[in-house]
This record gives C-alpha cells, structure tokens and sequence, in this order.
C-alpha cells in the first residue's frame, strides 16, 4: 500500500509550473510569447504559503490555464530575486503570500492578491487577462540607435505604438494644469547626463513623442529625474528645451510626471514605453 504522504510532499513547490530564471530573464521571456507574468512570493513561516502550494497550484484546470497564458514564477520573500521583487513592487510590505500580475512589456504591476486564494476565484481573475494577452509595440521594429532616432523622415511608429501615444498625449492634456509663468531670464541647460547602454540593469527604453511632434527613442535610467531626462533630450534629441517653460511627461496609464525631481521609476513603469513630453501652459 501507499505509504502517506509527509506535509513537505503535499505543499511542494509546483515546480512543473515554474519558470526557473531571474526576473529580467522572466520579462523578457514574456514580452517574447505576449504572456502576462504570475508571481507568486512565499514565507516559509506562512501556513497560507504552504495552503497555496497544496490546494491551488495543484488544480489541474487553473494549471491549464496558466500554462496557456501565463508564465509562473516562485519565490521566497527573502531569496535574492524575491528580495528583489519585494522592494520594488512591495515597498516593505510583509504581507504573504503575494499573488501579482505582472505586464511584462511596462513592468506594470497590474493585480496583487495577499493571503491564500483558491483555485477556482483565483482563475475567475486569470481569466480576464488571458483574453488579453499583452502586446509589445516595439516587438516588429528594429531599436535604431539615438542618432538615428533624431531623423524625422525615421522611426514611423507602429499603429499599437501610434494608439499607446494618443493615449499619452490624452492623458497630458486631460492631466495638464495651469502653471505660473516664469519671469526668470533663459538659463542654460546643465550638461547631458551620462546615458546608460540599452539593456543595461535598471533601465527602461522610451520612445518620447517631443513638443514638435517628432520622436526620439533612447535608453534612460529608472532613476533619471525629470529635470535629468529635459537635459537629455535638450542635448541629443535635436530638439531644444527652454528652461523658462514647464514640461510634463505623461503615459498611458500612469500619473504624468511634472516635479523636476521625480524619477522615472515613480511613474511605475519599466521595459519600452511610448510616452508624451509637453509644455505645462
């Protein structure tokens, strides 16, 4: 006869469903097979952790689907690339276990669920994204260099990406509010900051729809400010800035961003973007 199964057995890790790599390996496998990212992030020490390894992970049904639109990735809160995880999405939370969706194109943290969920409410979510798999504008073009990308008659955007802009610049003029003039004289822009290499760890590639319509793709560091992307652009997009004029950097999605000392990474977004740069009136 069978002998019974140990507890260790029963909330095994679902490592059949498991996509084994780092986080940026997961995203990228993601934007290659337009699926949405399920993360799962456990507490060793959370009964709940072990309930969803034992009960939901194990639903053949939600297992199907999940093999069919998804890729699942397990961590620990406090392994490397859970750490990793925690501190960017999480921002100390120590609620487990995290359940999140992710969009691998944005990065965007687009559900979350804390605690144990069973399979059969869990999939009544999952389903929804299923029908939507997530599309990376960028995935039919070739990445152009920054030279390149100051050419006007170059760089003619997809339809998704034309959309993605419309709705950016929607969003700027909805989102745009009324600014005092400044009576200051013109002062010069500070020098360019250094600009990292495409696919360098924490960057994001932006296609930046600029105040004369052209647009400019380039690489920039998730913790570029405001002020820090004006300057870029000022010195290599082709296009001048003043500095006696506001500018707001809006996108689909996410707050506009409008204080010269927010970061990117504050608009919540990651990976390729298509965002809308304007002057505050």
């Amino acid at each position: 006869s069978k002998k019974p199964r140990t507890l260790a057995e029963i909330s095994r890790p679902p490592v059949e469903l498991c996509f084994s790599g780092t986080f940026e390996q997961l995203r990228e496998e993601g934007r290659k097979l337009s699926r949405w990212l399920l993360v799962n992030i456990q507490s060793p020490v959370e009964f709940a952790s072990q309930q969803l390894n034992a009960d939901t992970w194990q639903d053949e049904t939600l297992g199907a689907v999940i093999k069919a639109n998804f890729l699942f990735w397990q961590q620990y809160f406090d392994s490397t690339e859970g750490a990793k995880y925690c501190r960017y999405y999480l921002q100390g939370s120590t609620s487990f276990p995290h359940i999140g969706v992710i969009d691998p194109v944005t990065g965007q943290l687009v559900k979350s669920w804390s605690g144990f969920k069973d399979a059969e409410r869990l999939m009544d979510s999952l389903v929804n994204y299923a029908d939507t798999p997530p599309k990376d504008v960028f995935a039919d073009e070739a990445m152009p260099d920054a030279a390149a990308t100051t050419d006007a008659a170059g760089g003619v955007a997809a339809a998704g990406e034309e959309a993605e802009l419309a709705a950016a610049i929607a969003a700027s003029l909805h989102r745009a509010e009324d600014a005092p003039a400044q009576a200051a004289p013109e002062a010069e822009w500070p020098a360019a900051p250094e600009m990292p290499a495409q696919g360098e760890p924490e960057t994001l590639v932006m296609r930046v729809r600029l105040p004369s319509g052209q647009q400019w793709q380039q690489t920039f560091k998730l913790d570029f400010t405001l002020h820090e992307l004006l300057c870029a652009v000022h010195h290599l997009s082709g296009h001048a800035l003043s500095t006696n004029k506001a500018y707001q950097l809006a996108t689909q999605g996410a707050a506009p961003l409008t204080q010269p000392t927010a970061t990117l990474r504050s608009m919540g977004v990651s990976g390729r973007v298509a965002v809308n740069l304007s002057e505050v009136n």
